[in-house]
């Protein structure tokens, strides 16, 4: 009953529909019913009756010089004509069509895929003692509650951006004369730090961080699939969710997982970021208060996971 009233506010359609493939035939079902009838009367009716009169008198006279003649005569003719032509016509077509669709919409396979998965034993539902005895591994589709966090490189690097942007870097250049801080400048880092914003926010994808107690779920996230266009990742902040997803990532193998993954360069930017600190500790002297940067590398306790859907 619990699962039937849950919210669902991320749905990645294209992975529903490419998973459904497995476990379903593939199809639409679409039935079409049809019922024609046509009827059609035609006649003609003709009705005729002719009547013709016509009178003539003829009279002739002859005479020759010694002879003498007389020609007589009357030629009488009767005609009485009536015409009426009738004419009948009609025709009647009755036609009815009917058709009916099923069509299924991805939120009823979504529907179907999970109880599919669940009867095929496919399909999970984990806690952090799974994850702490080690009960699970990599490929493993899961079902798992856990709480969303407000950790997010993102989100740091948008404020911290947004605050060299209102000062202006003009002045907090100004602000490294005499002290000897190397080659870059506060404009440079607002620059390399949009570069970076960019990168990690291409395609719109990025990492959503949940807490399952003492355990971390990296959860890659793309901002155009939750279901609520108008809504923030962070609008259910410290709230339960769960996530139905497959695990492509565990800290079994002793390998750490950067923030920084995306970048595809990440030692680059980790120097990078690393030299940038003194920068930002001169503005925390001068009264700047700045954002708190979130740990880059995660060690242990974390699983990644590509999300199918998420509930509330």
């Amino acid at each position: 009953m619990g699962d039937d009233l849950e919210l669902l506010i991320y749905l990645d359609e294209n992975l529903i529909k490419n998973l459904s493939s497995v476990f379903f035939y593939g199809y639409i079902d679409i039935r079409t019913y049809r019922k024609i009838n046509d009827n059609c009367i035609d006649g003609k009716l003709l009705e005729g009756n002719k009547e013709q009169f016509y009178d003539e008198d003829r009279y002739s006279k002859d005479i020759r010089e010694g002879y003498k003649g007389k020609t007589c005569s009357e030629v009488g003719t009767y005609q009485n004509s009536i015409e009426n032509n009738k004419s009948f016509e009609t025709r009647e077509v009755i036609r009815q069509e009917e058709e009916t669709k099923r069509i299924f919409t991805v939120f009823a396979l979504h529907r179907q895929l999970i109880n599919a998965m669940y009867e095929k034993k496919i399909l999970t539902k984990i806690n952090e003692l799974t994850i702490c005895n080690r009960e699970i591994s990599q490929g493993e589709y899961i079902k798992i509650r856990g709480d969303i966090t407000t950790v997010s490189l993102v989100s740091y690097l948008d404020i911290l951006t947004d605050v060299l942007k209102c000062y202006g870097t003009e002045y907090l250049d100004s602000l490294l004369i005499d002290k000897n801080l190397g080659k870059l400048n506060y404009t440079k880092i607002l620059n390399m730090l949009n570069h970076l914003l960019e990168l990690l926010t291409k395609n719109n994808t990025q990492d959503l961080i949940i807490k399952c107690n003492k355990e971390t779920l990296i959860v890659t996230v793309n901002t155009k699939f939750f279901l609520n266009e108008n809504s923030s990742i962070f609008d259910k902040v410290n709230c339960p969710c769960e996530i139905l997803g497959k695990i492509m990532r565990t800290c079994y193998d002793g390998k750490n997982l950067s923030l920084l993954r995306k970048t595809a360069q990440v030692e680059y930017y980790e120097k990078l970021i690393r030299s940038i600190k003194p920068f930002l500790d001169l503005l925390q002297d001068e009264g700047l208060i700045l954002p708190i940067m979130p740990e880059l590398i995660i060690n242990d306790h974390y699983l990644l996971v590509v999300p199918l859907s998420i509930y509330i």
